[in-house]
């Protein structure tokens, strides 16, 4: 299913991709939106899944993970409304995190202090519509797409 755009509370454009959305999707000055894919490994601070499963990948299989869903997305050819899209529904199928489900990965306005500090360096550093490589945090290993 192919995101669409329609106008947030603030009259400022957001994407709609069938989920619901984060609670704040209208982002301020010194804000980013971001959506991410997270895969969890034996040695990250909760190696366990939603579902209570323990993860027993390593950390090197669980970003050779990432880095196929990586290239696979940036050799869609997509522009950045569909890749969104894309994204969200590859968070669905192999994010670890529970923003995946409900969210499709989206974990809407974001400042800096608020999550883990190799998280938020990658995020910052991002232009609207660029993604990062692999970034290792205590959670585990994220894919992290901004969208505004």
């Amino acid at each position: 299913r192919k995101p669409s755009s329609e106008k947030g509370d603030g009259g400022a454009s957001v994407i709609v991709h069938g989920y619901t959305p984060a609670k704040r999707t209208d982002c301020c000055e010194g804000e980013v939106r971001v959506m991410h894919i997270l895969r969890k490994h034996q040695a990250c601070r909760k190696p366990s899944s939603e579902k209570g499963e323990v993860i027993t990948c390593t950390i090197a299989e669980a970003t050779r993970h990432l880095q196929v869903l990586r290239k696979s997305l940036l050799q869609s050819g997509l522009d950045v409304e569909d890749l969104t899209g894309v994204f969200g529904e590859f968070a669905k199928q192999h994010s670890q995190c529970g923003s995946a489900t409900t969210r499709s990965g989206d974990l809407g306005c974001i400042t800096r202090g608020r999550v883990q500090k190799p998280f938020e360096d990658a995020a910052f550093a991002l232009a609207v519509g660029e993604m990062s490589d692999v970034i290792e945090t205590e959670s585990g290993v994220h894919l992290i797409f901004r969208i505004q």
